[in-house]
C-alpha cells in the first residue's frame, strides 16, 4: 500500500476517533442541543469521506476492501453539497455506530 494511502486512511481513522470523543457519554437530546458539537461531528464525517475519496484516487481497489467506503464518501458528498437537508438523527446514529465499532 502506498504511503499516501496509508496517511489518508489514518486521517479517516482519526476523524472517527474525534467523532467518538464528541459523542461519548451523550444522548441524542444533548447532541441536538449542542450546535457546536453537531457541526463538529459533521465536519469530521465530511473529512473522513474526503480522506477516503482521495485515497481511492491512489488505490482504485480500496473501495472493494472497505465495506462502508461508499456510504462514508456518499455522506461526505451530502454534507458538502446538500448540507441544508442533512438529518441530524442520521448523523447522530452514524456517530454512535462508529463509536461502538472503534471503542
Amino acid at each position: 500500500m502506498k504511503r499516501k494511502v496509508e496517511l489518508l486512511l489514518l486521517d479517516a481513522l482519526g476523524t472517527g476517533r474525534a467523532i467518538a470523543r464528541l459523542v461519548n457519554g451523550r444522548d441524542y437530546e444533548e447532541y441536538l442541543a449542542d450546535e457546536s458539537r453537531r457541526w463538529s461531528v459533521l465536519w469530521n464525517l465530511g473529512n473522513a469521506g474526503e480522506a477516503l475519496n482521495q485515497a481511492r484516487r491512489e488505490d482504485d481497489k480500496l473501495e472493494m476492501k472497505l465495506p462502508a467506503f461508499r456510504s462514508v464518501v456518499g455522506l461526505r458528498n451530502r454534507i458538502i453539497h446538500d448540507y441544508r437537508n442533512i438529518d441530524n438523527e442520521v448523523t447522530e446514529r452514524l456517530s454512535w455506530l462508529h463509536n461502538s465499532q472503534c471503542s
